[in-house]
């Protein structure tokens, strides 16, 4: 189980942002662990829209938990979920690179400028 967690935080959780309409989740068996992906679309949601960003957000939270899960509920589980998540999450709205979602997830963007209201 130790390296299960151990491999979920170092890999992190693969997560695809692209064309599918549905979530799609992989697992991959390497070295005595298991990455999980999970496969979600953004095609459905107007990114540039407040709106659109905050149900995107809803999404993209559940599948980076889902993603994330060890299915530990130690202490040491759950601080490396929480910090897969954070990264994880961190890594893919960077990569989205949208200032509304950045906003919706509550996080800074890169120039340190929230450019979002409602």
């Amino acid at each position: 189980m130790t390296r299960k967690l151990i491999a979920a935080l170092g890999a992190l959780a693969a997560l695809a942002v692209a064309a599918p309409a549905t979530a799609k989740e992989t697992t991959v068996h390497r070295g005595g662990y298991s990455q999980i992906s999970v496969q979600i679309s953004s095609a459905d949601f107007n990114l540039d829209s407040p709106r659109g960003a905050e149900r995107f957000a809803g999404v993209l939270s559940r599948a980076v938990a889902k993603a994330c899960d060890t299915g530990d509920n130690t202490l040491v589980g759950r601080r490396l979920e929480r910090a897969c998540v954070a990264e994880t999450m961190r890594r893919t709205v960077a990569r989205i690179d949208k200032p509304y979602l950045t906003a919706a997830l509550g996080q800074r963007s890169p120039g340190g400028i929230v450019v979002a209201s409602r």
